[in-house]
Formats: structure tokens, C-alpha cells, sequence
């Protein structure tokens, strides 16, 4: 008689934890197709800066205006770590040279102008070194001109400035 009391109790203990009906039993698993993927959640976004853009442009095209025989700054491109040390020499070289005008090419110190969120942007309180691409007209030329340099940056990008310059 004990023996049927423990098996009782047992099966009493079990039936409270064990809810065994039609829905259970007649319950299937879905096929693969019917199960919707958890997409993980979007990456941050991450803002980048015109200043980061331009570095990694292939081609830039640019336009000025001046007037004759005065030097116009076409560029000062440079590169500057966030401590305003340069990263290392920026260098230039005239692809198409102007046809009513010259380019002067050389190393120079500069005020930059890195845009807020840059991490150099500190660095336009002060001169830093870089280097200054200057276009200058024939005397007496006025109208159109044309001319595109290459700049070779320190980390290997090598971008194609194109300026359009009207000379009036």
C-alpha cells in the first residue's frame, strides 16, 4: 500500500509541471522558409567630414576667379596629424599645364582650413607647413583658363585637382 501512495504522489508532483494536451501533442515545427532571420542591428553611423571626402576624391574639380598678373592660391594641401605635426610632405606635379598663365608649386606655411569635426581642426589658429599651388595670368589676358594638378599625399592617396579659372 505505500508502495501505490509513493507512485501517487509522484505522478501528482509531475502532472503540475507537465501540461500534456491536443495542442502539444499535434504541435509541428516550421519548415526553414517560415522562419524570419533577427537582423542584427544597424552600425553607427559614422560622420565624415568634407575635409575626409576630398582626400579620398579621385578627381576634384575647382573654380576661381583672379585678375591678371596677381598670384592667386589655387591650393595648400597638407596633412596634418590632430597635435598639428605634419603626417609627412604633401607633393605636386602639373598635369596640363594653363594655357594663359603659369603654376608655381613650392613648400610654404599656411593657415588651414580644416571643417569642425576634422581632427586637425585646432590647427587653423596657426601657420602649419604645406604645400601652396599658385596660378598667375599672363599681363593684359582676360577670359577663360584651365589647369589640373596631381597631389601626392603621404598615406598614398593621390587625388587630380582640375581648377577653372576666369581671369577678368
Amino acid at each position: 500500500m505505500l508502495r501505490i501512495c509513493l507512485s501517487a504522489l509522484a505522478s501528482l508532483s509531475l502532472c503540475g509541471c507537465v501540461e500534456n494536451n491536443l495542442n502539444t501533442q499535434n504541435a509541428q515545427i516550421a519548415p526553414p522558409s517560415a522562419i524570419v532571420p533577427v537582423r542584427p542591428p544597424p552600425p553607427p553611423v559614422t560622420r565624415v567630414t568634407s575635409t575626409a571626402r576630398l582626400a579620398n576624391a579621385k578627381m576634384i574639380t575647382v573654380k576661381k576667379t583672379t585678375t591678371p598678373g596677381m598670384a592667386l592660391t589655387l591650393a595648400s594641401p597638407q596633412s596634418l596629424a590632430a597635435d598639428c605635426s605634419p603626417l609627412g610632405e604633401v607633393d605636386a606635379k602639373v598635369i596640363a599645364p594653363p594655357d594663359h598663365g603659369s603654376i608655381d608649386i613650392r613648400q610654404g606655411l599656411i593657415f588651414s582650413h580644416y571643417v569642425p569635426g576634422d581632427p586637425p581642426y585646432l590647427c587653423n589658429a596657426r601657420k602649419t607647413p604645406a604645400t601652396v599651388i599658385t596660378y598667375r595670368a599672363n599681363h593684359g589676358y582676360s577670359g577663360e583658363d584651365t589647369t589640373s594638378v596631381q597631389v601626392f599625399f603621404p598615406n598614398g592617396q593621390a587625388p587630380i585637382l582640375l581648377f577653372h579659372i576666369e581671369v577678368r
